[in-house]
């Protein structure tokens, strides 16, 4: 039987460590996507174990399995905490999470890929701060892992994102209201003008929505993005 004071079917900490050591990149995107579908909520032990096994599997994640990834995020509401909603002992350590284990806001989108392939081999994309320790800080802070699949996402310039796998990225980040870097949308921008007449009508009008949402989110100028779509 099931252990006592674990909810029904809900994993425990020693299913969950078994279950993610056999799973491949599409097994966690296929996972988190169900529960999407689902509603399903998993609990915080749950969603620190999920992350960290993301983290690792960055490189491996095709562009549908990182934009359902960063959907099935958005509609679960699994956003990054911002450190100013930390208690002062958690906020120092989700700065430096978000500085060693992101970099979203120093990251161009031709450097990511270094960064991120160098996380996910179990080396650190722009700090020296070791992967142990980064990966204890990041467990204080919910979401964490957003900021490598941004960083990751862009990394070859979005080469091979098909028109839904853009649509779904962006949306999820307006959903989230979590502004990407100023290096991403750059990139982004014109990958979404080159399938301009891939997107469906619903699509279009998703981005754009999406764009305005991150535009009132930071003082980066999205009005651009939407005048090219």
């Amino acid at each position: 039987g099931r252990q006592a004071g674990v909810r029904q079917g809900s994993p425990s900490a020693r299913d969950s460590f078994l279950l993610w050591r056999t799973c491949r990149a599409q097994d966690l995107s296929n996972t988190l996507w169900a529960f999407a579908m689902l509603k399903y909520q998993p609990t915080e032990t749950w969603w620190q174990d999920f992350e960290r096994q993301v983290y690792g599997a960055l490189t491996d994640l095709t562009d549908r399995q990182l934009a359902n990834l960063l959907w099935a995020f958005a509609v679960l509401e699994r956003r990054p905490v911002v450190a100013d909603t930390l208690p002062a002992a958690a906020s120092a350590s989700a700065s430096t999470s978000s500085s060693a284990v992101g970099c979203a806001d120093v990251l161009s989108c031709s450097g990511a890929a270094a960064g991120a392939g160098a996380a996910a081999s179990g080396g650190v994309g722009c700090s020296a701060v070791p992967q142990v320790e980064l990966l204890a800080a990041s467990e204080r802070r919910s979401g964490w892992v957003l900021d490598p699949l941004l960083a990751h996402s862009c990394a070859r310039g979005f080469s091979g994102y098909s028109a839904g796998s853009l649509h779904l990225l962006v949306w999820s980040l307006g959903k989230l209201h979590h502004p990407p870097p100023a290096a991403w949308l750059e990139g982004f921008l014109p990958a979404a003008e080159s399938q301009f007449f891939r997107f469906s009508p619903t699509e279009l009008s998703n981005i754009i929505w999406a764009l305005a949402k991150l535009g009132k989110q930071s003082d980066r100028n999205c009005e651009g993005g939407v005048i090219v779509l």
